[in-house]
């Protein structure tokens, strides 16, 4: 192994100086030459190098090759696109009483929300000249970068709190007792606004206060409110059943989006009416 020295046929290797004895037949002199090997290290990775956004990660190796450094070497790992993918660590230290071990750097894709397909982005290894102390020749080494391939997990979609609600008839000024509340997002951010219409197929048992939903690349992953209320029919039916349906946008800019829509929330709209008489003066002489 480098650092101890060996010989075999006339060579020795001390700490990366390779010497080499030989006997001149022309002087009758026994003869010697050294050369140093040359400070290097080795990126070892998997081909193809790729990471998923649903949380599949890979690694890749990094070794020292040769020499054994008289300090330390510090390399930095550092993602030209952290909006794609991301080491777990920044640094890595090699030190003269483990130089020859292999250390393992994990990467992994950002979850970014963005319906961007399979991209690529790069890490780069390089020698921290700050706090690096070896003097053998480390410190001048170039750095070095790989290119890792991100697998997307987005898809355009609606994400509903809930998929069916209840109303109550109640009375026409007790808003707060007859509606009902829920919110609905994106599942991935869109490149454009797009609006919802919002509408009941039955306006005599329940109707939506929230007309429309306007979503923007910006709001996509906040829950817009959607206030649905129960409508008094005066009729003694029983609890009745009907739904809120969706629009789609047909004229967004977002190709994804264009023509999407949610699917209609089942509704229940809860009878208040009873079959009776009310008397309106009633009084006895």
């Amino acid at each position: 192994p480098y650092g101890e020295v060996g010989f075999c046929n006339g060579l020795a290797i001390d700490d990366g100086i390779v010497y080499i004895s030989y006997f001149d037949d022309d002087t009758g002199y026994l003869m010697g030459l050294q050369s140093r090997f040359a400070p290097e290290f080795e990126i070892d990775k998997p081909d193809p190098l790729d990471t998923t956004e649903g949380g599949y990660g890979s690694l890749f190796r990094v070794q020292l090759l040769d020499v054994r450094p008289n300090g330390a070497v510090v390399f930095d790992i550092e993602s030209l696109d952290p909006h794609e993918g991301d080491a777990e660590t920044d640094r890595l230290v090699f030190l003269p009483e483990n130089w020859a071990q292999i250390q393992h750097v994990s990467i992994h894709s950002v979850d970014d929300g963005r319906l961007d397909g399979t991209s690529h982005y790069r890490i780069r290894i390089s020698i921290n000249q700050q706090q690096t102390t070896d003097t053998s020749g480390y410190g001048g080494l170039a750095p070095r970068i790989i290119t890792a391939i991100s697998y997307d997990n987005d898809q355009a979609g609606f994400a509903l709190v809930d998929e069916s609600g209840y109303t109550h008839e109640g009375y026409a000024l007790a808003m707060d007792a007859t509606s009902w509340q829920t919110t609905i997002r994106l599942t991935a951010q869109p490149a454009a606004p797009f609006t919802l219409t919002v509408a009941s197929n039955d306006e005599s048992e329940g109707y939506p206060v929230t007309e429309s939903l306007h979503f923007t690349p910006d709001n996509w992953a906040q829950g817009l409110p959607l206030i649905i209320a129960g409508q008094n029919d005066y009729v003694d039916d029983d609890d009745q059943p009907y739904q809120i349906q969706f629009g789609a946008d047909l004229q967004t800019a977002d190709l994804h989006y264009r023509g999407l829509a949610p699917p209609a929330l089942l509704m229940t709209n809860g009878d208040s009416d009873n079959a009776g008489f009310e008397l309106a003066d009633f009084s006895l002489y």
